[in-house]
């Protein structure tokens, strides 16, 4: 396979403004003359291949680009109907439908989802760090607030993060209120229960059945 060289397109861009001429550049630089135009049309919004108006931030036309598209889509199908690694030409794995054993190997450790499965095997959680991240990614920098708030613990039963997994509750049910008032920190099973009964039509009338049928829910433990 050849090696790529890096180019300095501002070089490349100024001695053809100088020249005027893709040949000379070409000698000038040490490259060759297509790829001289190559980087001229890019620099001019133009498809390296057929010169015409290329798709915003791409380098070729709609037309072209459906044409490399499908040319790769094609020979990743012909790869995997030969029974070889869509990456290289080697032997595919029986543990796969796509990659030779490096390969898989490869593009499980890369993917998120096999790090989280493998950390879940482990018994492993998530850092303080992580978990702020996430919540921050889906409640905003209040969620945190809200969860330092609460320190980590569901607010009814009082576990800790650890022992089960505690949510972020909106009170209001609103999913786009996330103001420091309208969250909490909720266990799962706290949460599933407050969800189903405040989505009950008529939650009285369960906690009236359970006062009437099944006292001892409501007792406390001795």
């Amino acid at each position: 396979m050849p090696i790529r060289t890096k180019v300095d397109r501002k070089i490349v861009l100024q001695i053809f403004e100088e020249t005027k001429s893709g040949m000379e550049t070409a000698r000038r630089v040490g490259l060759h003359e297509n790829t001289v135009y190559g980087i001229l049309r890019e620099h001019r919004g133009k498809c390296l291949d057929c010169a015409n108006d290329a798709s915003l931030g791409h380098k070729y036309c709609k037309k072209c680009l459906s044409r490399i598209r499908n040319r790769a889509r094609d020979k990743r199908k012909n790869k995997k109907r030969l029974g070889i690694c869509v990456q290289c030409n080697t032997q595919r794995t029986p543990l796969s439908k796509l990659y030779c054993e490096e390969h898989r190997l490869q593009h499980l450790s890369s993917s998120q989802c096999y790090k989280n499965r493998q950390r879940k095997s482990r018994g492993d959680l998530p850092t303080e760090k992580q978990r702020l991240c996430n919540i921050k990614g889906t409640h905003g920098e209040n969620g945190v607030l809200a969860w330092q708030r609460d320190e980590g613990k569901c607010v009814i039963c009082e576990r800790i993060y650890g022992e089960i997994a505690i949510h972020i509750h909106h009170m209001d049910d609103n999913k786009k209120n996330n103001s420091v008032s309208n969250l909490c920190c909720l266990c799962w099973d706290c949460h599933a229960l407050v969800t189903r009964v405040s989505k009950h039509y008529k939650p009285e009338l369960v906690f009236n059945w359970i006062k009437q049928t099944c006292p001892s829910i409501l007792m406390p433990p001795n």
